[in-house]
């Protein structure tokens, strides 16, 4: 099923999703034959997996509209919260490392340019999945996409730097040839 961008049809659809959700039975899991059984993980995976990344775009347009700039104007601020991680919380339920996880992904999803951009790009479009974007995202470090890695793919010196203070064994010079 593909849902148009038109917003009249993502939220009817997310309603639609939980309610059928919810009224399915536990005792389905019981009575599934083994290739049923197989396709019901499959598709549950692949269920979580739409959820976190609606979950993300959403994260990421909170994101958006709460700007540092806007200050008291941004979306959590006027719903009371002082970070987005906060109100994702307060919303959702999530822990405070699922809604970070979320506000991070988004914020992928909403940057226009450099690698966070297109990693970005392809949590939008479902080539990459929430967790994976975030493990990519962490291991290119936290600093602004644009100093992240130089042209040629290397870490950059600050990255370098950073590296060696967490852990000491980088910084340690290489054993004297015998």
């Amino acid at each position: 099923m593909s849902i148009t961008p038109r917003r009249t049809e993502l939220l009817p659809a997310l309603r639609d999703a939980v309610a059928i959700l919810r009224a399915a039975s536990a005792e389905a899991w019981a009575v599934a034959s083994d290739d049923e059984l197989r396709e019901l993980i499959d598709a549950s995976a692949q269920l979580r997996q739409e959820a976190e990344r609606q979950a993300a775009l959403g994260a990421g347009e909170v994101l958006r509209r709460s700007r540092p700039e806007l200050g008291l104007r941004g979306f959590a601020q006027r719903a009371g919260h002082r970070t987005v991680d906060e109100f994702l919380r307060a919303r959702t339920g999530a822990t405070a490392r699922d809604a970070a996880t979320a506000r991070r992904v988004g914020m992928l999803t909403v940057e226009g340019d450099g690698a966070g951009g297109a990693l970005g790009r392809a949590v939008a479009d479902g080539r990459v999945s929430v967790a994976s974007a975030a493990a990519i995202d962490t291991g290119l470090g936290s600093r602004p996409r644009s100093s992240r890695r130089s042209t040629t793919g290397r870490l950059g010196p600050e990255r370098t730097d950073r590296s060696r203070r967490r852990h000491p064994a980088l910084s340690a010079s290489p054993p004297a040839a015998a």
